[in-house]
């Protein structure tokens, strides 16, 4: 904290200034992750003595305030969206081009049916990676632009029909700004002849850590349905 203090009235050509000054950005946040997440401490506290707010209530995003029938809603109006509802959260990566986005739940498998596949947990629109195979693996990450202290989410229902339903197995994994993991989650390999339920997530809190970013992977091992989890009702839980 002592360096950062300092720092505003450093002159940013000064020999090693930039290397000083990076660590001093990195350093008070891990301290303020460090403070906001103790046990012993209360976040709403903590963010009035570090800001003179309270800490930012939950984002809840449902994806349902565009419309994505029939076609879904990727790359360029992926990010415009985020950017217009000001979530803060952009595309780091992805596999395949294009691929992350928002697409209603009736038309992620075999067109826009009305027998779907899989239900939303808040119709209609539901999240995922689809590049048109579900032959192999598939990732993609998130970036937030305020740092979290937990990311939730649902992996939606799957409809079984006459013929049974698959889902990959995929994992979720989040890192510090450093880049380092902090926590995951995950599940198996779906293959069932009747209804799967919807099932939460969450990731966090870890305590002295806050969340810059998200890596969701899939694996279908040429089998499943899908080549990505198809999921929904993200909530963005921030820090400080």
């Amino acid at each position: 904290m002592c360096g950062m203090a300092g720092m505003h009235k450093d002159h940013p050509f000064r020999q090693f200034f930039s290397e000083a000054y990076s660590t001093a950005v990195a350093e008070t946040f891990q301290f303020a992750a460090e403070v906001l997440t103790a046990s012993t401490n209360i976040q709403d506290n903590v963010c009035m003595v570090m800001t003179d707010k309270k800490c930012p209530g939950p984002v809840k995003i449902n994806f349902d305030n565009i419309l994505a029938n029939p076609t879904p809603v990727v790359g360029d109006a992926l990010a415009a969206y985020f950017v217009n509802n000001n979530y803060g959260i952009s595309v780091l990566s992805q596999s395949s081009p294009n691929s992350v986005g928002i697409v209603d739940a009736r038309c992620e498998y075999g067109g826009c049916a009305v027998n779907a596949a899989v239900i939303a947990s808040s119709p209609p629109n539901i999240f995922t990676q689809f590049d048109g195979t579900a032959s192999g693996t598939n990732s993609y990450t998130l970036g937030f632009s305020s740092p979290l202290t937990s990311f939730s989410f649902t992996r939606v229902e799957l409809v079984a029909g006459g013929n049974g339903i698959t889902h990959p197995q995929w994992t979720a994994q989040a890192f510090n700004a450093g880049g380092q993991l902090i926590a995951g989650v995950g599940e198996g390999l779906i293959a069932s002849f009747t209804n799967v339920p919807p099932a939460s997530y969450t990731l966090g809190p870890v305590a002295g850590q806050t969340i810059s970013a998200v890596t969701i992977s899939g694996n279908a091992f040429n089998f499943a349905a899908f080549g990505s989890p198809i999921l929904d009702d993200f909530v963005l839980t921030y820090g400080p």
